[in-house]
């Protein structure tokens, strides 16, 4: 069917446009001949691309809603052709989301949509295999245990010990830190020391033989030996934790660790079986002290020759002046 037209004085007036006759008139978008859908123009002879407002939902423009059209989501707002709501988490994608599944949005791994309607990314915080991360510590630097990609770094920097009681590192105001939170094991749950029942904790004088025979200074060695308790638990609890007391020690190197370790060791053995009654000197005033190391760290001279049989001679010489 052609264009309808009349015949007037001097002219021909157009008649309305019929859609389907395929010839374009306006207000047509097209006219394919037909009065189908879904064929690139419409029944109605709107192009099947559309626009945003022509009433149609088109799904290759991402439309959600169009205003002209009752839709079963509204009240909300349908602003270019897309819902407006305004709180995310309810199942809607609006313009400032990246992805919003409702009630599925979660901070755990894997999760497909966070609580803040964003994807998960490196350096959210949360580790997603998904992403094949193998941390996350919720930044994207490098150097500090876990890289800008979320692969574990193999050197890991000072930086990434988490600050507090029970990380194994000694950091003021603490006492002490045995790496972690339990109690009655010589270092408390707040990282304060355990002491022993008064009976039990060595004399000064005592601490000092100590300090002269191991190098370590009285201040380390009081602590120590407070934490430990008796003298018979100090070798004991040294053999157990030669590592712990080389950080306690100012960080010492672990040879000079074991060291200490060893020299406590043997000083606890001494002191379990010689009672010290009375008034004690400094064993270095009382017997020369060959010394075959260099000095261990900052703690003053170790002398080797105080270990062992030349302990157990200067204590024994006390007791003999004693009587």
């Amino acid at each position: 069917m052609g264009k309808r037209s009349s015949s007037s004085a001097g002219g021909i007036v157009a008649a309305g446009a019929v859609c389907g006759d395929g010839v374009l008139a306006l207000p047509e978008e097209c006219d394919d001949g037909n009065r189908r859908d879904n064929d690139g123009c419409s029944a109605i002879c709107r192009s099947e691309a559309g626009s945003c407002g022509d009433g149609i939902l088109q799904a290759l423009l991402h439309e959600q809603c169009e205003q002209a059209t009752h839709n079963a989501a509204l009240p909300y707002a349908c602003v270019d052709c897309r819902f407006r709501s305004y709180s995310c988490g309810d199942g809607v994608l609006d313009d400032s989301e990246e992805c919003d599944l409702g009630q599925q949005n979660a901070q755990s791994p894997d999760a497909q949509c966070r609580t803040d309607c964003s994807f998960p990314y490196c350096g959210d915080g949360i580790v997603d295999g998904q992403f094949f991360e193998a941390c996350d510590d919720g930044n994207n630097e490098n150097e500090d245990g876990c890289d800008r990609y979320c692969v574990v770094e193999e050197a890991v920097h000072p930086s990434a010990i988490t600050p507090g009681c029970g990380n194994g590192t000694l950091e003021p105001p603490e006492q002490c830190d045995d790496g972690n939170a339990a109690g009655n094991d010589g270092c408390s749950a707040e990282c304060n020391f355990q002491f022993g029942a008064p009976n039990t904790v060595l004399s000064p004088e005592e601490t000092q033989v100590l300090s002269e025979m191991t190098g370590i200074s009285v201040t380390q060695i009081a602590g120590l030996q407070s934490t430990v308790g008796p003298p018979p638990a100090l070798g004991d609890y040294i053999s157990r934790n030669t590592q712990l007391l080389g950080q306690f020690f100012a960080n010492q190197s672990p040879e000079n660790a074991a060291l200490i370790a060893e020299r406590l060791g043997i000083s606890a053995a001494v002191l379990a079986q010689h009672t010290m009654p009375g008034t004690l000197f400094p064993l270095a005033q009382l017997q020369p002290l060959v010394q075959s190391r260099g000095p261990v760290g900052d703690t003053g001279p170790a002398a080797v020759a105080v270990i062992g049989a030349g302990a157990a001679a200067g204590f024994a010489w006390m007791r003999r002046k004693r009587r």
